[in-house]
């Protein structure tokens, strides 16, 4: 547990650590910056090694996760599990950061 203060609250409050990052970050204005840093890796944990060594480009921008494969039938493929792949990327996550995936 981790005891933090709440400005707009104006008491202390004891939280999990994990909620005291996500509280940090959004008071910092950094939850763009955390989730650029590891989206490569969440990438990795959900679709596995296989569709992560196909991908080449990973990145996140403004709610959008923009993907590159270098295969046609693996990008068409990915694109019929789109809705799955945002599911399980947020909840890797731990947020809904992911709102749609743009392939190319």
């Amino acid at each position: 547990m981790v005891r933090i203060y709440d400005d707009k609250k104006g008491d202390d409050n004891i939280k999990e650590l994990g909620e005291a990052i996500k509280v940090f970050l959004e008071t910092y204005n950094l939850n763009n910056k955390y989730s650029n840093a590891n989206i490569g890796a969440t990438w990795h944990k959900v679709v596995g090694e296989y569709v992560s060594r196909k991908t080449k480009k990973v990145y996140y921008s403004k709610g959008c996760l923009y993907l590159q494969f270098d295969s046609a039938a693996l990008r068409n493929e990915m694109i019929y599990l789109k809705s799955t792949i945002i599911k399980r990327m947020n909840e890797e996550i731990g947020s809904d950061y992911i709102k749609d995936i743009k392939f190319s």
